[in-house]
């Protein structure tokens, strides 16, 4: 509401931005991911074996903000 199509809605005071993760590896546990300082990545652990997960952030990336992950796959 009040903003061009497209556009990122003002954060709200205090609110981190995060993508949410399904890591299918930890019996499909789902967990937030907020972005790094930086504001490069999204990072988290997975909560099974504790692996850093690190999604970096593209200029022209994807608008989606749910995603999959199997540490035991990669």
């Amino acid at each position: 509401m009040g903003g061009k199509s497209g556009e990122e809605p003002p954060e709200q005071s205090g609110a981190r931005k995060f993508i949410g993760v399904r890591f299918l590896c930890a019996n499909e546990a789902y967990t937030r991911m907020y972005k790094n300082e930086d504001g490069t990545a999204y990072t988290g652990r997975c909560p099974k074996c504790m692996k850093e997960v690190r999604v970096g952030i593209a200029p022209h990336g994807t608008s989606s903000r749910f995603f999959n992950y199997d540490c035991g796959r990669m």
